[in-house]
């Protein structure tokens, strides 16, 4: 807690004198704008009343309100009143008011209302004044910290051998990313580092603190690449046809990118990206196994898994740390759906004859829901730079560095999807006529990394070969409508599950299915399918699933939904998030959202609520 600077702000004074009474409210000129060292300011008024000794002239009456400025008008802070004087004795008493407040923002307007008047007399008189300041948060340096590996784009491949894909992308192509713990570690905005590969360039995104009632968070930093920049996949020169498909895609990373760090009024640790090491491109199969390459060798097995557990394609990493010398095939998988948790968006699906030549862009038609992404982590090891002036305490608390001096990374939607529309995106697409085990193939926009991925669709099943089984069908909930962005999760008899999202009319498809029975989870429902050999995607099982209520876990919802299934502002669920160790039931989760019984009721009738771990209460 801090007094503003040049406190008193001003000086009220009420006095009683023979014949008759004055009051008077002198400013001190204190500067309209203030740079503070503390969030909490304590504004003080001093007071004073003068009796008369011989002429008894009642009391003086003091008040003063603080109001901040925000979108919805002025908002009271604070108030504060005193009354001086006595009937039994004459003189002089001296006091003074105290208004407290706490800032919220970086920069925040107060205006100061004034009053003082006589009371407990014929002889009234008053006097008012109004004052306006304004209060800037200000900044220490802590130092510099440096994380060993940043990934920030993946490039897929498409899956087959003799197909070609390129990317070209806007100006705001790139990726967002936070680091450390969301509500302690923010980024500085207007700071740029420019790296020498591929145009990218490092930019604050803004100090907004977390909308979600988990870790999700709107502040990062953003990795963006220059307009007109391609990146391509077309690996037949630079990988091989060999390694076509998932363990083609291309891992481009920064190599020890450095952070200014510092700390503001309100113990908020904020970082800035001066500048980077390198920038690597390594493709999948060499950080799977590489094999003496001295640029993929550099890089620590751990690392490396680490990497490859962010590309929804590669699994069966257990085979390959340690490495069993499995074939290296067994870690791809190009028939994974990547739409699992909103991770990507599906754009379009086709089936592919042979010779087929696909040519497909991206535009302002097409609508995307980078908002509703939900946030994929990554561990870095930190070293906290030896510096003069360094505060190793405050900068490890803002990164919540774990045993191992680690801290979490965590990526978002990225710039681009923000804006709910891709400019300038677009890949072609070239079947050749010899490969005839292609039937047809799905693209999806990553909204994490701002890229395009491809899955492959079969259209019939082959003996002995990959499953071609569909089930597809509607998502409806309980009004009757349907349920948009709802996760589904299928399990098999070996309880090996897929899971994919319905679309914004509720429909939903599972491909690549083998015969055999299946337990389809929507919601709070469970049905049970069975897909029969004659299964394909031009005879796909259809399986409606109605009255189905969407269960929400207040501790790991990201925001939108939240927003969605309790139709909140996300200044609601923000407040949600704040006072979540102390909701209990419908009644308080209510009561805190500032909605009446009648919308709660609503809630439990559309959804499952799930409370936190600690929590006791029946939804």
């Amino acid at each position: 807690m801090s007094d503003w600077p040049q406190n008193p702000i001003a000086t009220m004074e009420v006095d009683s004198f023979h014949g008759g009474t004055g009051c008077s409210i002198t400013g001190h000129g204190t500067p309209a704008q203030v740079t503070v060292l503390d969030a909490t300011i304590d504004f003080r008024v001093d007071i004073s009343f003068h009796d008369h000794p011989w002429f008894d002239n009642g009391r003086g009456y003091f008040s003063a309100r603080v109001e901040k400025l925000t979108t919805n008008g002025w908002q009271s802070m604070a108030f504060a009143d005193k009354s001086l004087g006595n009937d039994d004795d004459d003189g002089d008493w001296f006091d003074s008011l105290v208004l407290s407040v706490q800032m919220t923002e970086l920069v925040e307007e107060y205006r100061v209302t004034l009053h003082c008047e006589t009371r407990d007399t014929s002889l009234g008189t008053s006097s008012n004044e109004t004052l306006f300041l304004q209060a800037v948060q200000g900044e220490s340096v802590l130092g510099d910290f440096t994380l060993d590996f940043l990934p920030i784009s993946i490039v897929y491949c498409p899956p087959g051998q003799d197909m070609t894909a390129s990317l070209t992308q806007s100006e705001s192509y790139g990726t967002r990313f936070t680091i450390g713990e969301s509500s302690g570690m923010e980024s500085q905005s207007g700071v740029q580092a420019k790296v020498d590969f591929l145009g990218i360039v490092g930019e604050g995104v803004g100090f907004s603190q977390s909308q979600s009632t988990t870790n999700q968070a709107t502040s990062g930093i953003q990795v963006s690449h220059f307009r007109t920049t391609v990146v391509t996949a077309d690996n037949q020169k630079a990988i091989g046809r060999a390694y076509w498909g998932p363990l083609g895609d291309i891992f481009v990373i920064l190599v020890n990118p450095s952070f200014a760090a510092s700390k503001r009024a309100d113990g908020t640790i904020l970082y800035a990206l001066k500048g980077t090491e390198q920038v690597l491109a390594i493709p999948a199969w060499k950080l799977l196994r590489p094999d003496g390459d001295p640029i993929a060798s550099a890089v620590p097995a751990d690392v490396r898994q680490r990497l490859l557990e962010l590309d929804p394609f590669i699994n069966n990493l257990e085979l390959f740390f340690p490495d069993s010398g499995a074939d290296i095939a067994k870690a791809a998988n190009p028939f994974a759906n990547p739409s699992g948790n909103n991770r990507a968006e599906l754009i379009g699906r086709w089936w592919l004859d042979t010779g087929t030549e696909l040519n497909y862009a991206l535009g302002d038609s097409q609508q995307l829901f980078s908002s509703q992404s939900s946030e994929v982590k990554f561990s870095s090891t930190v070293t906290i730079n030896a510096s003069v002036g360094a505060s190793y305490d405050g900068i490890a608390a803002g990164l919540s560095l774990s045993q191992s001096n680690t801290t979490s990374v965590g990526f978002q939607a990225s710039k681009e999807t923000d804006a709910s529309v891709s400019s300038t995106a677009s890949c072609f697409l070239m079947h050749n006529q010899n490969q005839r085990d292609l039937d047809g193939i799905e693209i999806y926009y990553d909204k994490i990394y701002s890229t395009f991925m491809f899955r492959r669709v079969l259209a019939r099943t082959r003996p002995g070969g990959p499953c071609g089984g569909v089930v597809s069908g509607t998502v409806i909930g309980v009004d009757g409508h349907p349920l948009r962005r709802m996760t589904l999760q299928l399990r098999d008899g070996k309880h090996l599950v897929q899971e994919t999202l319905t679309n914004n009319k509720g429909e939903y498809s599972f491909f690549n299915l083998c015969h055999g029975d299946y337990v389809l989870t929507a919601g709070d429902r469970e049905v049970h399918v069975s897909v029969k050999e004659e299964v394909t995607p031009f005879n796909p099982v259809r399986l409606p699933i109605d009255k189905v209520r969407r269960v929400i876990n207040l501790s790991t919802a990201p925001v939108w939904e939240v927003m969605e299934a309790l139709s909140l502002s996300s200044d609601a669920v923000r407040r949600i998030g704040a006072e979540l160790p102390r909701i209990r039931d419908v009644r308080t989760l209510a009561k805190i959202a500032g909605v009446s019984s009648e919308q709660a009721a609503l809630w439990t009738r559309r959804n499952v609520l799930n409370w936190p771990a600690h929590a006791k209460g029946t939804p």
